[in-house]
């Protein structure tokens, strides 16, 4: 059995086919980065599927969730079972089998085998895409993955020619992919979908994008979006939590960021990040768990924006 590692320094790669990511479809969010975390263990000159295994504890702090429960991961489990996707007429489920009581304190997968064309020997196969997981594993838009993924392809087709992409969208076609439900407006998925996926891209990604709105009449008929490459770095890292955290852990590896005493155990701590992207005790060099992990990442953000930590790099 393979267990999932995300390590933010080795820099997962997720590849699928083309029509994969064309595919429509209707996963929400976090169960995008539950599959894509999968998916980003495969190598693309596999033959073969095997069972996967996902350590809880590590997926959860790279998400930035701050509920440690079996209920919210099980959740994500069943849209990957009963939200199947559709490809050439054709429907598929992403998983034939998910259990969270196989192995303590893990997740453990079996892929759909139908799925192999679309995600095994992509090299030999050709028309695929591929991603660092890293990209969409802050993305707070429930829609903003499956965005991520369909403009990167697009931007990484177009740039083999031009540094910038140009891409047509129209709104219908927008909600037959996406399976946008049919209560949301216009204006609905331009502030909800449109707007958040173009902060998030800015704030979390190697892409970004703008757009213009093309009318028929009154009505927005379809969208005129220009993407281009994103240096983060150039970015606000201070403007929310997670561009910090995609900060530090891009610069500031094994380097003490805070050192104090720890509230719990009256003992000196010095607060650092790890390669693999967690947070841990450099004095002590251990690990804190999750719930702990993610208030140091609160106290490091606001120390950090009152300018009492020195992230000069």
């Amino acid at each position: 059995m393979k267990e999932i590692k995300i390590e933010k320094h080795k820099n997962n790669i997720v590849a699928k086919s083309n029509e994969l990511i064309k595919a429509k479809g209707s996963l929400s969010g976090t169960a995008q980065k539950m599959l894509a975390s999968v998916i980003s263990m495969l190598k693309t000159d596999d033959t073969e599927f095997q069972q996967y295994a996902l350590k809880i504890d590590d997926y959860l702090e790279l998400i930035g969730s701050k509920s440690n429960n079996k209920n919210f991961l099980m959740e994500q489990a069943k849209e990957l079972m009963r939200n199947p996707f559709e490809v050439d007429r054709k429907l598929f489920n992403w998983c034939s089998m998910v259990d969270l009581g196989k192995i303590e304190g893990y997740i453990v997968f079996d892929i759909h085998q139908e799925l192999k064309p679309y995600l095994l020997q992509l090299k030999e196969r050709g028309n695929f895409t591929q991603y660092k997981i890293i990209n969409i594993l802050s993305l707070r838009g429930e829609y903003s993955p499956r965005l991520y993924e369909y403009f990167v392809m697009e931007f990484n087709q177009q740039r083999k020619y031009q540094k910038v992409c140009v891409l047509t969208l129209k709104i219908d076609d927008l909600r037959s992919f996406l399976q946008i439900p049919k209560s949301y407006r216009y204006n609905h998925i331009k502030t909800r979908i449109i707007e958040k996926a173009e902060r998030d891209f800015k704030d979390h990604t190697d892409i970004k994008f703008t757009y213009i709105e093309k009318k028929i009449g009154r009505k927005v008929d379809q969208l005129i979006i220009t993407i281009t490459e994103n240096n983060r770095d150039k970015n606000n890292y201070l403007s929310s939590q997670q561009a910090f955290i995609s900060y530090i852990r891009k610069n500031f590896v094994n380097k003490k960021l805070l050192e104090g005493i720890d509230k719990d155990t009256k003992k000196k701590i010095i607060i650092s990040v790890a390669p693999d992207g967690k947070i841990y005790d450099l004095y002590q060099n251990t690990n804190f768990n999750a719930t702990k992990s993610l208030k140091m990442w609160e106290l490091l953000h606001t120390r950090a924006k009152e300018g009492k930590l020195d992230l000069n790099i």
